[in-house]
């Protein structure tokens, strides 16, 4: 975990801009590698192995992570909240890499309005039950988020407080590795060994 730390660190999407797609996908929260710990409470009922939460809906057991990707293939994943992210949580999250003159592309979600008339953007929502609007789609994010599960699922299950590492470890990937190794980019030493006991990180 201290590598994938390190690549958490130094490796962030820094600006977005032209077209962006923006959209939300979920994953189970997870207390994996937290039972070992002295003093530790499961804070709600476990669930079965392979099990899903039996809360309809978005409940506050989902960790959101929140992916935005332009049409240069600058790309941003992160989770930001459990639960449907407010407005609070998308302007804190991905607000402060978005430029301002962008075509901000997103779901219908009722959080994004604070987000795009708060920084000025020129917002296109995907009506609710439609695929397109105006000529607008949020298909490669979409793609993005088959693959970001499919990555997530060889592990057999991330805890919540790594999934951050996992997510940037599959965004290293997608940037391609070869292109800027991570040798280049890192600059600032790391150090931390309190991997057992740490919250989840929330971008």
């Amino acid at each position: 975990h201290k590598i994938l730390d390190a690549i958490r660190e130094n490796y962030k999407c820094l600006n977005l801009h032209d077209k962006i797609e923006c959209d939300e996908t979920f994953f189970q929260e997870s207390f994996k590698g937290n039972h070992s710990r002295d003093g530790f409470a499961m804070p709600r009922k476990a669930h079965k192995r392979g099990g899903e939460s039996k809360l309809r809906g978005i409940s506050k057991e989902k960790v959101c992570v929140l992916t935005a990707l332009d049409y240069n293939n600058d790309f941003y994943v992160a989770p930001i909240a459990m639960g449907k992210p407010s407005s609070n949580d998308l302007i804190r999250s991905v607000g402060k890499i978005i430029n301002p003159k962008s075509i901000f592309i997103t779901d219908s979600l009722y959080s994004y309005k604070t987000l795009y008339s708060y920084y000025k953007l020129n917002h296109i929502a995907i009506p609710k039950g439609k695929h397109s609007f105006k000529g607008f789609n949020i298909q490669r994010i979409n793609s993005v988020h088959s693959n970001i599960k499919r990555f997530i699922s060889v592990y057999r299950g991330v805890s919540t407080k790594y999934l951050a590492n996992y997510l940037s470890l599959f965004k290293y990937i997608f940037d391609k590795v070869q292109e800027y190794p991570l040798f280049i980019r890192g600059e600032h030493p790391y150090k931390n060994t309190n991997f057992k006991g740490r919250p989840p990180i929330f971008e």
